[in-house]
């Protein structure tokens, strides 16, 4: 099983809490929403931008100047607190359901289930934070609970993007949704239903439409999710 590494990263919370105020302007210090507005587009480049623009490592060293800054404002004052607390909350629900989740997904992928360490960038609860980063082999997350175990379901949502290969399609994508948001979280919380809680609206339409291929898999009991897939692709 994976072994995830949960990090606090200041700089990276504040930047993402700025990104999520930077439009909204009813209610912050003018200053503090200037800061948050050119984190935001700073924010927006990649690497790669970052070395096309003339003198790049000034610009770079502003934006995380203006990153510590906005830490001092009373807009975030009780942010970082509350990052620890929610981390914490992460953490320990994890823990919890570590052994159950290992044993579900050998159930449900029938292949040996990788055993390298994933970092996990927790944010905020209130930033709806959640993806992967395949290139740093990390999560980034921060998301109010929408029901019970839903911090372990969506971690085990964005580990399987680590596991699975990107398809244009996006079938990996919706069987991921398949397997974590709906049938994980059945298998922790002893009850529901699936798409019960909707996931990403694109998806839904494919979903439905693997769904058949999803079911004979888990009642066939045989082959692997790779062997689901290979079918998944030819089917749609």
């Amino acid at each position: 099983m994976f072994n995830l590494d949960f990090q606090l990263n200041r700089q990276f919370i504040l930047a993402t809490a700025a990104r999520s105020v930077a439009f909204d302007n009813s209610h912050h210090d003018r200053r503090f929403l200037v800061k948050c507005n050119r984190i935001a587009q700073l924010a927006r480049l990649s690497t790669t931008s970052f070395l096309l623009i003339p003198d790049s490592e000034r610009v770079f060293c502003e934006f995380l100047s203006d990153i510590d800054k906005i830490g001092d404002y009373r807009e975030t004052r009780h942010l970082l607190q509350e990052a620890q607390e929610f981390q914490l909350e992460v953490m320990n629900q994890w823990s919890e359901n570590r052994k159950r989740i290992e044993a579900e997904l050998i159930r449900i992928l029938r292949i040996p289930l990788p055993k390298a360490a994933v970092k996990v960038y927790t944010t905020h609860p209130s930033l709806g934070t959640g993806y992967a980063v395949p290139q740093l082999h990390a999560i980034c997350w921060g998301h109010s609970e929408e029901f019970p175990n839903y911090h372990s379901v969506y971690l085990v949502h964005e580990l399987l993007h680590l596991v699975l290969p990107s398809d244009a399609r996006e079938i990996d994508h919706a069987l991921i949704e398949l397997i974590a948001d709906n049938e994980l979280r059945i298998r922790l919380n002893g009850s529901g239903k699936y798409f019960e809680y909707p996931g990403h609206k694109h998806l839904a339409s494919l979903e439905r439409r693997l769904l058949p291929q999803f079911r004979e898999y888990m009642r066939r009991r045989s082959g692997s999710i790779w062997t689901l897939i290979r079918k998944c692709q030819r089917a749609i």
